[in-house]
């Protein structure tokens, strides 16, 4: 059986500083954030071009 350490040269050992608080930190919460303001970034890009589109489309 191969170990996921063997494979990395880490051992247990240097995961001691893994801990709920910095997850959320430093991971859950940034990352959150950033797909909040990209996806209302690209869904407020596709409302406006669609927008802009039909607005131009009527006049005749």
């Amino acid at each position: 059986m191969i170990s996921m350490d063997s494979d990395s040269g880490t051992t247990a050992a240097s995961y001691n500083n893994l801990a709920w608080g910095s997850f959320f930190v430093n991971n859950l919460i940034p990352v959150t954030i950033g797909n909040m303001i990209g996806g209302v970034s690209f869904v407020a890009l596709v409302y406006w071009v669609i927008y802009l589109r039909n607005k131009d489309a009527n006049r005749i």
